[in-house]
């Protein structure tokens, strides 16, 4: 993966296609992420027109699953990956007590979202569908994980920890910007394609050109001057200006930086808010006390599933060719 930023889309088929035959790579999944996606493309349009019209509520918990399950499977067979799972945000989650504005926008926008038809009330949730979204995972031979006290992005963090030393490459596939930290020779970042936007590889090579110029270690610095909008953390400087002194070539740790004339400042003046944001956009990487298990399951695929069902059951069983094959 680190050479794809070289290669022509043409080049890069073909080698991914060849590497797939040999390398095992894996894939961990954003549960959540997936689960919103496909609520709030297929199911919430079609509650709204139901409402409006006032028609019954349609049964849209099947056809979400069904989505989320088929995107992991596809997607695990775009990067090669015979190890899969999907992680999942636990529901007490420890950063709300340290802040308890703590993503708190995301709500907010989530409920303009849902009603900027004027038809849906936040009473009706994607995680209504979690139940069955986990037996439906369980029922495709996928393993899942969720701590309650955890975020996904933790579970990421503590799988991207037990990927050290080993030789297949990690895809994490999600939409948060905080995984950048984790990218490394052998961990990676993976967007699907989302309505007209290609797919995006985040790699050792790329992630520069991707985060202004920041490598993957000083964007944990970044977040921890600048806070993250999206989860309503506050920042005590600007992005430009934390962009500014973390891509400086003098540059080395914010530890040393706070050494100098205008870091020394800084501290002295928002030393708790640093605390505070360090904690909060900082990943746990001790959730799991050993390495968890990846491996998919042979199941009996239900009768009716998609053709992708059978297409990944196949995918991850069928046996590894050889070089003179």
């Amino acid at each position: 993966p680190i050479y794809t930023h070289s290669l022509t889309k043409t080049d890069f088929s073909k080698l991914e296609n060849y590497m797939a035959a040999f390398v095992t790579n894996a894939a961990a999944f954003d549960g959540n992420w997936l689960l919103n996606r496909a609520f709030f493309a297929t199911a919430l349009p079609a509650i709204n027109r139901a409402i409006k019209e006032e028609r019954p509520l349609p049964d849209w918990h099947r056809g979400v699953v069904e989505l989320v399950c088929n995107w992991v499977m596809r997607d695990a067979m775009v990067l090669g990956a015979k190890q899969v799972c999907v992680l999942f945000d636990g529901n007490k989650n420890f950063r709300k007590d340290i802040y308890p504005e703590y993503k708190s926008g995301r709500h907010k926008n989530r409920e303009e979202k849902s009603n900027k038809e004027g038809a849906v009330s936040m009473e009706i949730s994607c995680y209504d569908a979690l139940p069955e979204l986990l037996h439906q995972i369980d029922a495709y031979g996928i393993p899942w994980y969720q701590d309650p006290r955890h975020e996904a992005d933790d579970l990421f963090a503590s799988l991207s920890h037990w990927q050290k030393d080993r030789n297949e490459v990690l895809w994490l596939v999600c939409n948060d910007k905080d995984m950048v930290q984790l990218v490394r020779s052998n961990v990676c970042c993976y967007k699907p394609p989302v309505g007209k936007k290609e797919a995006v590889r985040i790699t050792m090579a790329t992630v520069q050109h991707l985060k202004k110029g920041m490598t993957a270690q000083q964007h944990l610095a970044y977040q921890i001057l600048s806070g993250d909008a999206v989860d309503s953390i506050p920042g005590v400087m600007s992005h430009a200006a934390a962009n500014r002194i973390v891509t400086d070539p003098s540059f080395v740790n914010l530890r040393t930086w706070f050494k100098t004339k205008v870091g020394k400042e800084c501290l002295n003046q928002y030393r708790a808010e640093l605390v505070r944001t360090k904690q909060l956009v900082t990943l746990v990487t001790d959730v799991f006390e050993e390495r968890p298990s990846l491996t998919v399951k042979r199941v009996r695929v239900p009768t009716g599933a998609p053709r992708v069902a059978h297409d990944f059951q196949e995918f991850v069983f069928s046996r590894q060719r050889s070089f003179f094959q």
